[in-house]
């Protein structure tokens, strides 16, 4: 401060010192607050140096909401930082959809969970298209209910990226809304379960072929059981022979039935078939 008054004092100069630091007591209390100060020569009516104006500015609390802002903004980029990772880490892609634009934000591992590289400009229409026929009616349905109830959506689908293969990913978002209750966006992540799905339908593949593996040899068994069944049934003399032979087709059929259920472990809720079967409790 002296340095900027003496240089006001020999060349004339005027000197703005921003945001300088004072700590005094105030109301009995010590803290540090901030002025702006201006210096400037003040001269007489024959253009003589007679002194110098100063004039100075509280500016503490602009100055503590800037930091408080610096503090904020600082927390916020850690936090946008540690979201980033977290969605690599877990292979989440984000997006926004803009339902106005047709515009899609979102980080990499959206635009890879698609098939297309990080970093290109993704449109709604694009992605769609990407969506397998099979799948497209029920996936625009979901979504417009969601929006429509300002509910959530979530839905395995299968899509075929630009190279021509074939994946699975599950979709889910939510609608934002202007004040008007109008959704202008859908906010939500993506993310793959291709390998998944590869392993349920390598686990369906081989119950599906086991149990028919087993179903062959079991059904001849039975046949040859029944068979001997019908020699020996009646004879007096094979009474014993008769009570084994009859523990073993209930055996058999217990695998059969064991067998059956291990099917149903492949199919989907929809190809699940109920039977009603009246029961006592008592019993």
């Amino acid at each position: 401060i002296h340095q900027k008054v003496n240089d006001v004092i020999e060349h004339g100069s005027t000197h703005i010192i921003r945001k300088t630091p004072v700590h005094y007591k105030k109301h009995g209390e010590q803290k540090t607050y901030y002025f702006d100060l201006f210096y400037t020569p003040r001269y007489d009516t024959r253009n003589n140096l007679t002194g110098v104006v100063s004039v100075a500015i509280d500016v503490t609390y602009p100055v503590e909401v800037q930091k408080k802002l610096e503090e904020h903004e600082s927390q916020l980029e850690k936090l946008n930082n540690d979201l980033s990772f977290a969605l690599e880490v877990a292979k989440l892609g984000f997006y926004e959809s803009d339902l106005k634009t047709q515009m899609i934000k979102s980080n990499p591992q959206f635009n890879l969970n698609y098939g297309f590289p990080p970093g290109y400009q993704l449109t709604r229409q694009e992605v769609y298209d990407l969506v397998l026929p099979e799948f497209r009616e029920e996936f625009e349905l979901r979504v417009s209910e969601a929006l429509k109830n300002h509910t959530s959506v979530s839905m395995d689908i299968q899509v075929k990226w630009p190279d021509g293969s074939i994946h699975w990913i599950t979709a889910t978002g939510k609608g934002r809304y202007d004040p008007d209750g109008k959704p202008v966006s859908i906010v939500g992540v993506t993310y793959s379960i291709t390998e998944r799905k590869q392993l349920e339908q390598q686990k369906d593949d081989f119950l599906s072929i086991a149990s028919h593996e087993f179903k062959t040899p079991i059904s001849s068994l039975r046949v040859t059981l029944q068979l001997l069944q019908r020699i020996i049934q009646g004879n007096p003399s094979r009474r014993k022979e008769e009570q084994l032979v009859n523990q073993s087709i209930g055996t058999v059929d217990k695998l059969v039935r064991l067998i059956g259920k291990m099917l149903d472990l492949t199919k989907t809720p929809e190809q699940i078939e109920l039977e009603k079967t009246e029961f006592v409790l008592s019993k």
